[in-house]
């Protein structure tokens, strides 16, 4: 379990220097975690969320599409920190100047 099956228990040091054993015992299987929501998704359900997700999708392709054309009329370099550049054209028509 874990890349750990070789081992009986283990032994795990914090940063407080107190060890920690945890033994396989402590791994239930297909134990549900009481903090989530336990409710079935209906075909409803899963229908929204797909297309909600295509709607993210769809916003997310079109920004990147204008931040392209953006910096390709602007003239800007891409892959670049453009802050820097912005600095860096600062710096050279305060030396023109």
């Amino acid at each position: 379990m874990y890349g750990y099956d070789y081992m009986k228990k283990i032994v795990l040091r914090r940063a407080d220097l107190n060890e920690h054993v945890i033994a396989e015992r402590d791994f239930k299987i297909n134990r549900m975690n009481p903090g989530l929501n336990m409710r079935f998704w209906t075909r409803k359900d899963v229908d929204r969320s797909k297309a909600f997700m295509f709607a993210i999708q769809k916003r997310l392709k079109i920004k990147r599409i204008f931040c392209n054309l953006e910096s390709f009329v602007g003239g800007r370099v891409r892959d670049r920190d453009y802050r820097l550049l912005k600095r860096t054209e600062q710096q050279k028509q305060q030396k023109q100047q």
